[in-house]
């Protein structure tokens, strides 16, 4: 009986799959309506293989809605669980989202430019921690939930701040604020060295990991033109010898000057 209902389940996948792609002339409404009830079907499958391929239907189907034209100013409200963001220049939109499995989380992601183009946001077969020295592709991203996107001019280029959300195991969690750039043919770069510490030594990215039970602040302050954050410090202690931060009362920034973004620690704030 188990692996009839199983078989009736991938059957269903199947045909909802099927349905989503094979109809031609659709409204924007009639396919978030789609969206969902898949992401509601996500939520309900009791298996990591059907949540799975419940979510390539998402994919598939939310590409072929984001090829509408009139598909970047449409708000996709229904879609809760879906992370949506607009770059402060108003020319970029950043869609996230996640699926819980057994073995930890799937991120997925597109970019859809103002021109139309879409940039799908491929993760390998497990989400990872990028470090911060590489230059990361769309087809090996790390898995993020961006909730930030800051237009920067960089040497004549537009390149985008971003500020996200991710984790990789139980114990920790990471949030990180990334540099997002396209080539003159489009291709979508993770990462440049525009970020200094406090050796002024250049990184790609700043990567903030932290305690998985607790919250750190990280976001922009556009008046003053800095990304502010918690600054970290040891929090707990295992017996395997690792250690995981918090924070530790003491705020920390990265500054917009001429050549880049720079660390500025213990800033003196009374307000976020």
């Amino acid at each position: 009986m188990n692996v009839i209902k199983k078989q009736l389940k991938f059957l269903l996948v199947g045909v909802c799959l099927y349905a989503s792609l094979g109809v031609n002339a659709q409204t924007l409404n009639d396919y978030q309506t789609r969206l969902m009830h898949l992401f509601q079907a996500i939520k309900t499958a009791d298996t990591d293989s059907v949540r799975l391929q419940y979510n390539d239907s998402v994919k598939a189907l939310f590409s072929k809605t984001l090829e509408m034209k009139e598909s970047f100013i449409f708000p996709f409200d229904s879609l809760t669980y879906v992370g949506k963001i607009t770059s402060d220049d108003a020319k970029l939109r950043l869609y996230t989202w996640n699926v819980v499995t057994d073995s930890g989380l799937v991120f997925n992601g597109f970019l859809q430019k103002l021109s139309g183009e879409v940039v799908t946001l491929q993760q390998p077969k497990a989400a990872y921690k990028p470090t911060t020295k590489q230059v990361v592709l769309a087809n090996n991203w790390y898995g993020a939930l961006y909730y930030r996107a800051v237009a920067y001019k960089y040497k004549k280029q537009t390149v985008y701040m971003l500020v996200g959300w991710s984790q990789c195991d139980e114990r920790t969690q990471y949030k990180v604020l990334d540099v997002l750039s396209f080539d003159e043919f489009g291709v979508a770069r993770f990462g440049m060295p525009i970020l200094f510490d406090e050796e002024k030594q250049s990184l790609t990215r700043a990567v903030f990991e932290y305690d998985a039970h607790i919250v750190m602040f990280l976001d922009y302050e556009p008046s003053r033109k800095r990304f502010v954050f918690d600054h970290l410090s040891p929090m707990k202690y295992f017996e395997d010898e690792t250690v995981t931060l918090g924070p530790d009362m003491s705020v920390d920034s990265y500054v917009r000057k001429s050549k880049g973004w720079f660390l500025k620690e213990d800033l003196r704030m009374r307000n976020r």
